[in-house]
């Protein structure tokens, strides 16, 4: 009986993981595509590199998804936009748009999540020297902080900060 139980929660402890591991994948897939699906492989990998560099931040949620979905780096202001459905108060910019998880590019797609897989896993090393912020001028105007932070590299149309 002991063993019984103790296959089941070991079951289960592996069902939760395998969840908890695609749910992360998916939500760094997502950041990929939506801000660097035109780059080149390097500037998705420094994309992704940001995301994991803010999860490992005490500054940051402590897991992908929730730095991805992050409004507001304040977490009681967070809670009341979400509340309220205040839109443009997000840290990566398509988590605003009013349909954040549309996919048009099935192959981009696909390659996205083989990438977002490698990335997860440590396949890749850091390549923006610590960045937690990036922005890509061509798209939006110079955010403040941009001004406060340390420019730590250029990779493609995306400019990193830390």
């Amino acid at each position: 009986m002991k063993f019984i139980i103790s296959f089941y929660l070991l079951v289960f402890s592996i069902i939760s993981f395998a969840d908890e591991y695609d749910e992360q994948i998916i939500c760094l897939a997502q950041n990929i595509y939506h801000e660097a699906r035109g780059e080149s492989t390097e500037g998705q990998i420094a994309v992704s590199n940001v995301v994991i560099n803010r999860v490992e931040s005490k500054q940051f949620p402590n897991d992908i998804c929730s730095v991805v979905y992050q409004r507001s780096q304040i977490e009681i202001l967070d809670r009341i936009l979400k509340v309220i459905r205040i839109p443009k108060l997000c840290q990566f910019e398509w988590v605003c748009n009013l349909k954040p998880n549309f996919i048009n590019d099935a192959d981009s797609w696909k390659n996205i999540q083989t990438l977002a897989q490698e990335i997860y896993v440590g396949a890749h090393d850091d390549i923006t020297n610590g960045a937690t912020h990036y922005y890509n001028p061509e798209s939006v105007p110079t955010p403040p902080w941009a001004n406060v932070l340390i420019k730590t590299t250029v990779i493609g149309n995306h400019h990193f900060y830390k």
